[in-house]
């Protein structure tokens, strides 16, 4: 059966897979997940990259920093024969006043008129990079998507393990409005709704970060994917790490680890 027909599989708590995948800004000062709240920090104080070079080329530079980070420089990508400036083109489009209400959505505003905004915005970045690469390869969804969750925070990261943890709970992994649609009423869904938007104020409260609530939505496919990954690969050791990942620190989310999921 078509996996976008299917019911979503749901895997509670939703917040033990969140917390899974948050890293710390406490344990880990100088982990990975500080690179996307460098970039996505940077960007939502909205610099004016349209009328200011120095913006543009500072903006560039975090978002190159950022997806490096992330994986997307790795040796069979086209990004890691260029400089930062191929990014140019794209963070100006980032700021184009038609996609104005794409910052930083929230659940109450994903409804057809945003999807159709980020299927426009998806394309429009897809072909500024194909422009870019000379046709040598094709701007991956996983590259296009982790451009706006580094800046915009609209949409998930389509990475390995979000798509595995899409997959697994009965969703498609492709960027189009169908299967948008059917993800954003799974987190529309009342009791879904509330444990993304609670974890969103807790992560808050106690570190002062703002995440989107995409990115809150994120690390729970991402964890569903990590684990699911690891099983397979038969990775007890791993697997186990991963599961019982904690902090020390008693005024931590993680003090003490998440409840292990089955």
């Amino acid at each position: 059966m078509n996996a976008e027909l299917e019911s979503p599989v749901i895997l509670q708590p939703l917040e033990t897979y969140i917390l899974l995948a948050f890293e710390c800004p406490k344990c880990s000062p100088f982990g990975r997940g500080r690179s996307w709240e460098h970039c996505y920090k940077h960007f939502a104080t909205k610099p004016d990259v349209l009328n200011d070079p120095g913006q543009l080329d500072l903006a560039s530079l975090h978002l190159a920093f950022y997806l490096a980070s992330w994986g997307m420089y790795r040796g069979s990508t086209q990004l890691l024969q260029k400089d930062y400036k191929i990014h140019y083109d794209v963070v100006k489009k980032l700021f184009d006043q038609k996609y104005k209400s794409l910052w930083h959505i929230q659940l109450d505003r994903l409804n057809a008129y945003s999807i159709t905004l980020l299927v426009s915005l998806i394309e429009e970045i897809r072909s500024i990079y194909n422009d870019k690469f000379q046709s040598k390869s094709t701007p991956t969804d996983t590259l296009v998507t982790k451009v706006l969750m580094g800046t915009l925070g609209c949409i998930i990261a389509y990475d390995r393990n979000v798509i595995t943890g899409l997959k697994h709970s009965n969703f498609s992994n492709r960027l189009n409005k169908e299967s948008f649609d059917k993800l954003f009423q799974f987190c529309n869904k009342n009791e879904n709704k509330e444990s993304f938007v609670n974890m969103q104020k807790k992560i808050f409260q106690q570190y002062g970060i703002d995440y989107p609530i995409m990115k809150i939505i994120d690390m729970y496919f991402w964890a569903i994917g990590n684990v699911e990954d690891l099983k397979k690969a038969n990775k007890k050791a791993k697997l186990q790490e991963f599961l019982s990942n904690s902090c020390h620190d008693r005024n931590c989310l993680k003090y003490q680890g998440p409840n292990q999921p089955s």
